[in-house]
């Protein structure tokens, strides 16, 4: 889908958009920098125009009522601004109509679409973005504190299919913190219970289940991958860091299917976004990465070094005392609103996904927060 051509049919000032006039005549349409314009002295024909660029007018229409207001203005001047209006994407076509989303869904994310609305840079109505993510599938791989969570900001931007991969069932003390299962829940298989749930939360969403483990077979992460538009690696993954066959191997065919992957984490401690693996041959892949991932894990303090290599190990002594991953809901919720960002950006172009090869940590401790360049 290519820059829109301005032909307007019925005009009107975004609806993402203020119109704001200051004491001095000076109007600015949109309050973002870098997608709002000023005009300083504004005419009054042109205050005249801006009052009635509400969509339900034809251009025609428009020229006409501005020329019988008797300001001293032609119809070239008219229709040059009107089109002016359009090139600083200021303007949508209110007879635009999406041929895609029902009236139901419309007004469902109609909130979402004014932001997609209010960066739009190729004179595209709001709606076409969120076509976008109707037409998307997007693969989870894991539905346990970090994957419910991440499932759940999907199933509410209206990704068209959401393709849930896990072979665990819901046990008690997952509640405190996968938030797609209830009492309820407990005993069903993962999968089963958050497609059940995000049923619920939105019906325009289809949910892929998949039942199982993912091992390091070829063939099992071709059938996991197959028609994807992304990939979410949701389970925690140390492949930067020591050699897992099942990473790599995802890894691998998500490059040769060049299927952009995100990666996240998120515990008590911190929160880490990124990076993103667009798999387009514009950026690293995974593999290109590897060495500066290993570089920033390793501490420059030589005994943390020797314990985190014995972690990375798996060189644990802990006897017979059992010891379950410390977990809560408030970093697994700020993780997953930023990951829904970020993939709500590389589905739709909408904005610029800002960690593609880079990496974002905030400390839940003290809140200083850091990106990480991987290449």
């Amino acid at each position: 889908m290519e820059k829109r051509e301005m032909e307007w049919v019925k005009p009107r000032i975004k609806l993402s958009h203020h119109v704001i006039a200051n004491p001095q005549g000076d109007i600015c349409i949109g309050e973002i920098p870098g997608f709002s314009k000023v005009v300083r002295n504004a005419p009054e024909w042109f205050v005249s125009l801006l009052e009635r660029l509400d969509g339900s007018q034809t251009l025609a229409d428009l020229v006409k009522e501005i020329e019988g207001l008797g300001h001293e203005v032609t119809a070239d001047e008219i229709v040059d601004t009107i089109q002016s209006l359009g090139q600083f994407n200021l303007l949508e076509d209110a007879a635009a109509k999406s041929t895609l989303l029902s009236a139901e869904e419309l007004e469902r994310y109609d909130r979402q679409i004014l932001q997609f609305s209010l960066f739009d840079k190729k004179g595209w109505p709001g709606f076409a973005y969120q076509e976008l993510l109707k037409k998307s599938k997007v693969l989870v791989l894991g539905v346990g504190g970090w994957g419910t969570w991440v499932a759940l900001q999907l199933a509410l931007l209206g990704v068209g299919t959401i393709r849930l991969v896990d072979g665990d069932e819901v046990e008690l003390s997952n509640l405190n913190r996968q938030v797609l299962y209830t009492r309820d829940s407990i005993g069903k298989s993962k999968v089963l219970a958050a497609r059940e749930k995000i049923a619920e939360l939105n019906p325009h969403v289809n949910c892929e289940i998949y039942n199982e483990y993912v091992g390091s077979e070829p063939e099992q992460m071709e059938k996991l991958l197959d028609g994807a538009s992304l990939a979410i690696l949701a389970w925690t993954n140390l492949g930067a860091y020591r050699r897992e066959p099942v990473t790599e191997t995802f890894h691998r065919v998500a490059l040769n299917k060049k299927i952009a992957v995100i990666e996240f984490a998120a515990d008590p401690l911190e929160v880490i976004v990124g990076p993103i693996y667009l798999n387009n041959d514009s950026h690293p892949s995974y593999f290109q990465c590897q060495p500066k991932l290993r570089s920033l894990f390793y501490s420059a303090d030589e005994q943390t070094k020797s314990f985190q290599e014995a972690e990375i190990g798996s060189d644990y002594r802990d006897g017979n005392r059992i010891i379950e991953r410390w977990h809560s809901s408030p970093p697994l919720s700020i993780a997953s609103g930023m990951v829904a960002d970020q993939v709500t950006k590389v589905l739709t172009g909408y904005d610029d996904p800002a960690l593609v090869g880079k990496r974002f940590r905030l400390s839940l401790r003290d809140f200083q927060s850091r990106i990480e360049n991987l290449y």
